[in-house]
């Protein structure tokens, strides 16, 4: 069988310049912003029983405009690079308009600089593979790049989806009421989800196909209301409902083939094909998580109190509103709100950094490469005139209302809400140049107090409804539609799928 290692890649030298002096957030404005997120933080956790109805929004599969499609095409390729469940891979993608080409940033939120090399050099192997696509051989290039994404995410998809398929379609089967149908499909499901557990790379490739491709037949039939109905049986606050988790794993092994299928399919889109050809890859390195911001002089400050947060965030409400808000946080007190604000305050691992769209965002804003030029947000600089910048997920809470208060037209993914509190801005340095007539300092305490208000109406509205905003899965399992209809898996005919299936069989495509 045809060896897949790789040599490990190598690190561009580092170039040897003096560091420059960093600009830190000033203690009041530090405490001022991370206080009602520590207080929001903990009335989600006291109310997690009763979360808010989360809305998936459901695609209009007749009418995708072509910045829609773009929306999909990015977010597909920052998807493929996020190769480790949790947070720390998220991976956040713009395409820049360059006199020369097409220059995709990308940064992701925590990952170490080998690993950034790793998901440049994938990224180029990636584009150039699809670029090689003709229409005579797009199911072949289909199976490359299939293959190229299963291997390189082949980590999470194992641990995340095949073993959590296998493990919650077992529990599933001792549910009583199943019929003869449902109880055979979801036999089908473990066994081929168990047949997938091998630590043969090109086995797991070719079985990972056989279980996303019977996911995808399964997601069409009638059974599958079974599935879907089991899953939205049990109330939201019910934690590791087996129906729920098992269909959450199946639509997230399934975006795997729609990614590989939605990338090649852009190739074919006219105008798009700059994308593929004339490109550079800019990757930005993670920044540095910083220590606990409720340390104060390198010894951690007595964790504040609910009340003690809601008397220095109600500087502007009444007298009665104030009690009002006393109150709801005392009605949350019998769930230890207070001893909740304090082991989130204390948490070794509350150590914040900058996400990585908003990495790739200060990227493109500070930019003082002569080929970006000025205006760096313009339009024109963006390929398409498409001013976004896609991820892997759906944007976190704090992003949103991050790129709520720089307002300057650049669109991201819409937010999951959850709330995390390793978050924070980009720094800042002496001597960094203005940013729209304001200082960098100015501007991010600017920002920080836009989102501050937001963050403090949310703390208000949380301890008043007692209603949790939270999603336990972050990813979006939503299906990603062609131009004109239907699913990109639902409109593959059968015999491209089986192309593709006898394509990834070929152990000769490895060598590729």
């Amino acid at each position: 069988m045809a060896s897949l290692r790789r040599d490990g890649p190598r690190l561009p030298p580092r170039r040897h310049t003096p560091p420059r002096d960093l600009i830190g957030v000033k203690g009041k404005l530090r405490r001022r912003f991370y206080e009602p997120i520590l207080l929001l933080s903990a009335a989600n956790e006291a109310c997690c029983n009763k979360l808010a109805p989360q809305i998936e929004p459901l695609a209009d599969r007749n009418n995708l405009t072509t910045e829609q499609l773009y929306h999909n095409y990015i977010n597909k390729l920052a998807q493929v690079c996020d190769i480790k469940s949790g947070g720390s891979y998220v991976t956040a993608i713009a395409a820049l308009q360059r006199p020369d080409g097409v220059e995709y940033r990308i940064a992701s939120n925590l990952r170490k600089e080998i690993e950034v090399v790793r998901m440049k050099e994938f990224v180029e192997d990636l584009l150039s593979t699809i670029c090689a696509c003709t229409d005579e051989t797009t199911n072949i290039v289909t199976a490359k790049v299939l293959s190229k994404v299963i291997l390189f995410n082949k980590a999470r998809l194992r641990s995340s989806y095949v073993d959590r398929l296998a493990e919650h379609s077992s529990a599933c089967l001792n549910t009583s009421d199943l019929t003869p149908v449902v109880r055979e499909k979801l036999t089908e499901v473990q066994k081929l989800a168990t047949d997938a557990k091998t630590p043969d790379a090109a086995a797991f490739i070719h079985r990972c196909f056989l279980l996303m491709k019977y996911i995808g037949k399964l997601s069409r039939s009638s059974a599958y209301r079974v599935f879907r109905d089991k899953a939205n049986a049990n109330p939201p606050g019910v934690k590791d409902c087996p129906w729920r988790e098992l269909r959450h794993a199946a639509r997230r092994l399934l975006s795997y083939l729609e990614a590989a299928q939605t990338l090649v399919e852009a190739r074919f889109i006219a105008g798009w094909e700059p994308l593929f050809y004339d490109f550079t890859v800019t990757a930005i390195r993670s920044s540095q998580a910083e220590t606990n911001p409720m340390i104060a002089g390198g010894s951690p400050t007595a964790s504040p109190t609910a009340a003690q947060i809601l008397n220095r965030m109600s500087s502007s409400c009444t007298p009665t509103q104030l009690a009002e808000h006393h109150e709801n946080a005392n009605d949350l007190q019998r769930f230890d709100l207070d001893l909740l604000i304090q082991k989130q305050c204390q948490r070794p691992t509350f150590c914040p950094y900058v996400h990585a769209e908003v990495l790739v965002h200060e990227s493109i804003v500070t930019d003082t490469n002569p080929a970006a030029g000025a205006d760096t947000l313009h339009a024109s600089k963006f390929f398409g005139n498409f001013r976004y910048i896609g991820a892997s997920k759906p944007t976190c809470r704090l992003c949103e209302y991050y790129f709520l208060a720089v307002a300057d037209g650049i669109r991201v993914r819409n937010s999951h809400r959850n709330l995390y509190l390793n978050w924070r801005a980009p720094n800042v340095y002496v001597d960094q140049a203005p940013i729209g007539g304001q200082t960098a300092e100015r501007r991010r305490e600017d920002i920080l107090n836009k989102m501050t208000a937001r963050i403090r109406s949310d703390a208000f509205r949380t301890l008043s409804d007692k209603v949790a905003e939270r999603k336990k899965h972050d990813s979006n399992t939503s299906q990603t539609y062609k131009h004109g209809g239907g699913s990109l898996l639902n409109s593959q005919p059968d015999d491209d799928l089986e192309d593709i299936e006898s394509t990834l069989a070929d152990t000769h495509l490895y060598n590729d």
